[in-house]
């Protein structure tokens, strides 16, 4: 018995753990898609409990862990096995923080946001230059440091997490699957859509098929990029 005679025989079979596959796949796709976390100098610290995250890559490991309350929180952060604590006391009027590191009176001044972060200024107006220095443009290959008091103001008044993916590649990876959908269960719709009043009982040539062949694996291969790209752009 040939192969695709064996094949042929065991369709139904195939199909069924073709299904089951596609369905883990997806499943263990949209958790690492969506699972949560900070993203910190290019390494992702995941939620590994409540107010525990970490990661690492080639350079460093690090562990935040964070505990809220009403006007402060408390933060401590191990960057490759050394450790160092915060408590930031926040302001009644949303802006003004104080900030301890080890106990000691590090920061006071006010929070200024911009975007997702947060600049600092001194009482005397001065901005905090560790926090610039912290907004990083391009790859990130330098060895990370502990976060500017900006990064752990940032994170202590979040009210989301970040995300390891990046959701928006979602939609034109829906519209390709769509459109491969759609080619497949009727190999004639785009023909028609593009033909149809133009013709009367014509059928597609076989120049049109195997163009037709080439465009779902190019669709499949777009459709794995925007994987890719949902997954390891950011």
């Amino acid at each position: 018995m040939t192969i695709p005679e064996w094949m042929t025989r065991r369709k139904k079979p195939l199909l069924a753990v073709g299904a089951v596959l596609a369905a883990l796949l997806l499943a263990l796709y949209f958790r690492a898609l969506f699972h949560p976390g900070y993203w910190y100098d290019g390494i992702f610290l995941a939620r590994q409990q409540a107010g525990v995250f970490s990661g690492q890559d080639y350079r460093a490991a690090c562990t935040l862990q964070m505990e809220r309350r009403e006007s402060e929180a408390a933060l401590s952060f191990t960057l490759n096995g050394e450790t160092r604590n915060y408590r930031i006391l926040l302001g009644s009027d949303g802006f003004s923080t104080q900030i301890y590191e080890n106990g000691t009176l590090a920061f006071s001044g006010q929070a200024s946001p911009m975007g997702d972060w947060h600049l600092l200024t001194d009482e005397a107006g001065n901005f905090n230059m560790d926090d610039i220095a912290q907004i990083h443009v391009g790859p990130q290959e330098p060895p990370p440091e502990f976060p500017s008091y900006g990064q752990l103001y940032t994170w202590a008044v979040s009210d989301r997490c970040d995300t390891f993916g990046s959701p928006i590649f979602l939609l034109p990876l829906l519209l390709l699957a769509a459109c491969l959908a759609v080619d497949i269960r009727f190999p004639n719709f785009f023909f028609l859509m593009r033909h149809g009043l133009e013709v009367d009982g014509g059928e597609p040539s076989g120049w049109y098929r195997a163009g037709q062949k080439f465009g779902r694996v190019v669709l499949v291969l777009a459709m794995l990029y925007c994987v890719g790209a949902s997954l390891f752009m950011h």
